[in-house]
C-alpha cells in the first residue's frame, strides 16, 4: 500500500503539476495581453480589445487544454 502511494505521487508530482505549470504560464500570457492592451489602446479599446482577447481566450483555452489532456492521458 505504501509503496503504490509513493509511485502515485511520485506521477503526480512528475507530470500532472508540470502540466499545470505550463498551462498557468500560458493563461498568465493571455492575461497579460488584456492589460498590454489597456495600456497601449487607452481610448480605442473596442477594436484593440477585439483582437487581443480573442488571442488571450485562446492561450488560457489552450493552457486549460493541456493541463486537462495530461490530466486524463
Amino acid at each position: 500500500m505504501k509503496q503504490k502511494e509513493k509511485s502515485l505521487s511520485e506521477i503526480f508530482m512528475h507530470s500532472t503539476i508540470m502540466k499545470y505549470v505550463y498551462s498557468a504560464i500560458l493563461v498568465i500570457i493571455g492575461v497579460l495581453f488584456i492589460i498590454v492592451s489597456k495600456y497601449i489602446y487607452g481610448s480605442n479599446l473596442f477594436e484593440a480589445y477585439y483582437y487581443y482577447i480573442v488571442f488571450a481566450v485562446l492561450f488560457m483555452i489552450l493552457g486549460v487544454a493541456l493541463a486537462g489532456y495530461n490530466t486524463y492521458s
